[in-house]
């Protein structure tokens, strides 16, 4: 899971968004709605799945080259999801700021389950408005992701990586082996830069092609930077290894 820069819409695509919430909002309080019916009308207008320039595609944009889905990083984002499920809260499925892209599986493991805590707060990761890794960890010898340990592991942000981590199945093997390949690849990215270092923006270039899932912050982090062959890099090149954390932080 990688954290996700929201991009603005056009003027037109945001009224359009605006002018459906309307409508859905004014048929709730007649007791008419079908979200249901409305979203599937909408979801075949150019507004929200033309190929360019549309809701869809601004969220395609969002995700990076390869397209990936923003909760498990793996697989082709394919369709766009409600993060607080439409069903349940209609008055969010016209809202951009809830809107992100997912794959099949993980829209299917998803569905309208939405955990909250004692609060009402959402227990899952929006990758569009924090930075996953604040609660989620990386095993890199086996690509597993597990909830960040904090404290005695009962605090809002271990509680948040454990509930993501448990609906969307990112202990999958699948999923590992994914995670398991790119921290491998980075590895070698790495490996490859101390052996005859290169220039920076080359090697930054190298770095993100390779960081399809969302890894580099985790690798740069408290622990990824005491492993072979990044605490290499810290220790012998700390200017490279300090405009590359500059340059994760900007993108932030």
């Amino acid at each position: 899971m990688r954290r996700i820069q929201r991009l603005p819409l056009s003027d037109t695509a945001a009224q359009y968004l605006e002018d459906r919430q309307t409508h859905a909002n004014a048929q709730r309080e007649q007791g008419t709605l079908d979200i249901e019916a409305r979203w599937k009308d909408a979801r075949q207008t150019d507004k929200i799945s033309a190929p360019h320039h549309s809701i869809f595609s601004t969220l395609r944009q969002m995700a990076g080259p390869a397209q990936r889905c923003m909760y498990c990083s793996d697989s082709l984002g394919s369709d766009i999801e409600h993060f607080w499920p439409k069903t349940p809260y209609p008055e969010q499925a016209f809202h951009w700021p809830n809107l992100l892209l997912c794959c099949a599986r993980c829209g299917r493991l998803k569905g309208d389950r939405f955990p909250l805590d004692a609060n009402g707060h959402p227990l899952l990761i929006n990758p569009s408005r924090e930075d996953p890794w604040c609660h989620l960890d990386l095993d890199p010898e086996v690509g597993t992701l597990l909830p960040k340990a904090i404290g005695d592991g009962a605090s809002a942000a271990a509680l948040k990586g454990q509930e993501t981590v448990r609906l969307f199945q990112l202990t999958a093997e699948a999923v590992q082996d994914g995670h398991r390949r790119t921290f491998r690849h980075l590895q070698r990215c790495v490996a490859d830069f101390l052996a005859a270092p290169d220039t920076l923006d080359h090697f930054w270039q190298n770095l993100q092609d390779q960081d399809v899932r969302g890894l580099l912050p985790w690798c740069w982090g408290d622990i990824g930077r005491t492993l072979a062959p990044f605490s290499e890099l810290h220790q012998n090149h700390p200017e490279v290894w300090a405009e590359v954390s500059n340059r994760l932080n900007s993108a932030l």
